[in-house]
């Protein structure tokens, strides 16, 4: 949610991030039992991603009810279920390393060394020791990991 941190063709995507947001949204409203919604915030998030999931794989929804955004990484999960436990956070891991270290070393200093200033981001300090380490370079190109074969 901070526009400074993305970059000029990552700000598109903030308005479908915010289309799909108000999407989720309207679905929990409708899915969601006023007890289920005065659960803990922890376990109402899981039981939204739950019933949310089971709208996409089980009701087969998609297209126009439900943001892409949300059926890809639905079908996603479909597909990694297959891959044994031990494997499959392997593989997620070393995903979210690529992506994290490719989005930091893709993010403007200047806006990095705002943040620090305001306490920091995450990916801020990820910045920070890549640059320390020298391994900023290596991210320059796009990311080598082939989610775009998943519909991202």
């Amino acid at each position: 949610m901070k526009p400074g941190m993305m970059s000029t063709v990552s700000r598109k995507v903030l308005i479908r991030f915010r289309q799909t947001c108000d999407a989720a949204t309207h679905i929990f409203d409708k899915e969601l039992s006023i007890e289920e919604r005065l659960l803990p915030k922890v376990q109402l998030q899981g039981l939204a991603c739950e019933r949310f999931y089971d709208l996409i794989i089980k009701r087969g929804m998609g297209g126009s009810e439900i943001s892409s955004i949300l059926f890809a990484p639905a079908l996603l999960a479909e597909e990694l279920k297959k891959i044994e436990f031990k494997e499959r956070w392997k593989m997620m891991s070393r995903v979210w390393v690529e992506l994290l270290s490719y989005g930091a070393s893709h993010i403007k200093s200047s806006a990095h060394a705002q943040q620090l200033s305001k306490g920091g981001e995450f990916i801020t300090v990820v910045w920070l020791l890549m640059t320390h380490l020298g391994l900023v370079d290596q991210f320059q190109g796009p990311p080598k990991i082939g989610l775009f074969h998943f519909g991202f």
